[in-house]
């Protein structure tokens, strides 16, 4: 038998087992179901009055959900009642089945028909126990959106606000998205245009003070919901959300409140023994396990155009101590957080933005993946290039995530390169940069925090043995080139490169100048070599061509050192290095940039490289005097180097040094020997630790000539090569 009750739409029944219960629910489903309409009150004589519309009163509903996984029981997996539901006994499954007499078979409908109600409170009841998901469903379906350990919420209760005068109140007021139905919705009828939250309503405690505002600037229906349920929070939770407070405001926190403490739309400090990084929160904290609280967060990833969003999960570990104090917690409000570490993360935010763009600097210390201590590494910081290059890096999903609570609010969902950022912006930007690390011609991941201006070597070009007339003219030409930007032609797009030739024997300070022309004019050296490129033509076109496109992009002196596998004249016996020649030789044609090329071969190059060589510089093999000067230029360095040196002693013995027929990467090499064996025997580097070296290497020279017969220099002169 089966009733409607007068003042609801839920059913009551009492005997389903002569009935076909799927299509029995299946036909009231596609049924509208008519409320009956009371019967009016007996009129009273002159109380007859015109009619009006009867003014209804909001009120909470409170109903009750069982859920139940027990595939054997003849009752739904989910079913909501308007009365509490009690264990009976049933003949079809035999066992024991948590039921009420009134069942509410849609939501949706059931808030229609009754439209007094402001908000469902829903107490949640399990029939049987489920098995709980494996560890491995877990994590891959947390990917997408937390899913919860059990069917039933935390505290067994849930609130559903649907459309009406008392959502439009919490949108109103609301700080961030309001949640709505997610990914484990065991309510039926259950949209998303309905508030759906979880006890101990997080959503509520963090608006609870700016609902009772709105409550008292107005006074029209609106108000009477919001009082409605103020009391309501007042009367079950007040007690729970003053302990909360209480213990926030004297910064400690207990694992009861936890959940409390982090609130969507705030940001979040996290704190490591490696770094400390900055986060908005996206989401409602979860407990998928009692071992750890997931925090959903995002914090902002740069891609050379704008700032987007990047999406992780914190993982705070639980139980906490005791009345642990917040301020020490890894995760932290940032409310509670050290104005040192907040200047910190602002600071580096900073340092961020200024290399949106490009950024030539040092870093130092460790990169992210450990593979050397730097010390003032000389690095490019060009994000836009390096997305280019490596576009899959940067093609990742920067869309809002499916129940993210930050949809609204104060936070963009991205911002264009071009945009001034405030302070709380700034220290959510990246703490990691991809920078070029040009000594070895890779790319880095680089803390942010360890990038610092470079101090330019004024004095290498100085100290440069060189005539002062070829000094002049090396600086002239470099810094007119970077200041005009170009060097015109009259082919468009040809021509306009900067190429000096510059030749003579090893040790002759060719590399040195290229070395010092960058620093006096403050850009980056890359330098590249033979082995670098390789010796096959593909190969080599490939790398040259990115090698040109990256020194004209940042603007570099690009030496290209020890040349002359690219320069030596062609012929008719090997096709393949007449190919790598004219490969070489085309790309050159084009270069936009200043190309600076050492070579100890001058004679064996291709005619064809001449008149591409703006121009050629000449380095004599260095005379007695320059090797005094070089000697003399060492001394001084280590002088001002702090190094333990008699000065004296070795500047009385500079005559001696000059006499010494050694190239300048000679003496240098003599001089770092003679210093490793003075703090070998911990003492001061004197002329005794340099004479030593430099008897050891007159007797492999000696040697040498015996062997060979001559010198280097007469077998260069005979084989006409410089």
């Amino acid at each position: 038998m089966i009733t409607h009750n007068h003042y609801s739409s839920a059913i009551c029944w009492t005997q389903l087992s002569s009935f076909d219960e799927r299509n029995f629910m299946e036909s009231l489903l596609t049924q509208p179901i008519v409320r009956p309409t009371p019967p009016p009150p007996p009129s009273v004589p002159g109380s007859e009055a015109p009619d009006r519309p009867v003014k209804s009163v909001p009120r909470r509903q409170v109903l009750h959900q069982v859920l139940c996984v027990a595939q054997y029981h003849s009752h739904a997996k989910e079913i909501i009642y308007e009365d509490k539901p009690v264990k009976k006994f049933s003949e079809k499954s035999g066992d024991q089945e948590l039921e009420g007499e009134m069942v509410v078979l849609h939501l949706g409908r059931y808030c229609v028909q009754n439209p007094d109600i402001s908000f469902i409170i829903f107490k949640q009841h399990q029939c049987v126990q489920g098995e709980r998901p494996s560890k491995r469903q877990l994590e891959s379906e947390y990917r997408r959106f937390p899913i919860a350990d059990t069917q039933i919420s935390p505290r067994a209760e849930r609130m559903v606000i649907p459309p009406g005068v008392l959502q439009k109140a919490v949108v109103k007021v609301a700080l961030y998205d309001p949640p709505r139905p997610g990914y484990q919705n065991h309510i039926t009828g259950v949209d998303e245009k309905m508030i759906d939250m979880d006890a101990p309503y997080l959503f509520l405690y963090h608006h609870r003070a700016a609902l009772r505002k709105l409550s008292e600037e107005r006074s029209d229906p609106m108000t009477e919901h919001v009082l409605g349920l103020l009391e309501f929070i007042d009367s079950d939770w007040g007690a729970e959300y003053r302990e909360a407070d209480n213990q926030f405001d004297s910064g400690i926190v207990t694992n009861k409140h936890i959940d409390k403490l982090f609130c969507p739309n705030n940001i979040v400090i996290e704190k490591s023994k490696e770094t400390v990084r900055a986060y908005v929160i996206a989401t409602w904290p979860h407990r998928p396990r009692e071992t750890f609280l997931w925090i959903p967060c995002w914090s902002w990833i740069y891609n050379g155009i704008n700032l987007q969003r990047d999406h992780t999960v914190l993982q705070l570990p639980l139980p906490l101590p005791d009345s642990s104090t917040i301020a020490d917690m890894p995760i932290r409000p940032i409310s509670k957080t050290d104005n040192t570490i907040i200047e910190e993360l602002r600071m580096r935010g900073k340092m961020f933005w200024a290399m949106k763009e490009r950024y030539f600097g040092c870093y130092s210390g460790f990169d992210i993946e450990k593979t050397k201590n730097h010390q003032h590494t000389r690095v490019v910081i060009d994000i836009q290039t390096y997305s280019r290059m490596h576009p899959r890096e940067h093609a990742r999903d920067t869309s809002p995530r499916r129940g993210d609570a930050s949809r609204i609010g104060q936070w963009p969902v991205s911002i264009p390169w071009e945009d001034d950022l405030d302070d709380l912006t700034v220290i959510l930007l990246p703490t990691v940069v991809y920078g070029f690390w040009l000594q070895e011609k890779r790319w880095l991941q680089l803390d942010v925090g360890g990038i610092h201006p470079i101090e330019w070597n004024k004095r290498a070009f100085d100290r440069l043995v060189l005539d002062s007339k070829t000094k002049e003219l090396i600086t002239a030409l470099v810094q007119v080139r970077i200041a005009t930007g170009r060097v015109e032609d009259i082919i468009e797009g040809k021509g306009n490169g900067l190429m000096i030739l510059l030749h003579g024997g090893p040790g002759t300070g060719k590399t040195l100048t290229a070395e010092s022309v960058a620093e006096i004019a403050e850009k980056p050296l890359y330098r590249v070599t033979c082995g670098d490129v390789g010796t096959k033509v593909a190969d080599v076109e490939r790398y040259l061509q990115t090698v040109l496109y990256l020194g004209k992009t940042w603007n570099c002196v690009l030496l290209l050192d020890e040349a002359d596998v690219f320069l030596e004249e062609r012929g008719i016996a090997d096709l393949e290095r007449n190919s790598l020649v004219s490969v070489f030789l085309r790309i050159l044609e084009y270069y936009d940039g200043i190309l600076i090329m050492t070579s100890n071969r001058v004679g064996i190059f291709d005619e064809a490289f001449k008149s591409r060589i703006q121009v050629s510089l000449h380095y004599e093999d260095l005379s007695k005097s320059s090797r005094r000067t070089i000697w003399n230029n060492f001394i001084v360095m280590l002088e001002e180097a702090g190094a333990d040196v008699n000065v004296s002693e070795l500047e009385s013995h500079l005559d001696d040094l000059a006499s010494e027929e050694l190239n300048g990467r000679q003496i240098r090499n003599a001089m770092t020997t003679a210093r490793q064996l003075a703090v070998y025997r911990k003492e001061r580097l004197d002329w005794e630790h340099l004479d030593q070296v430099l008897k050891t290497a007159r007797d492999f020279n000696r040697y040498l000539k015996t062997v060979q017969g001559h010198t280097d220099k007469q077998w260069a002169r005979e084989q006409r090569l410089r």
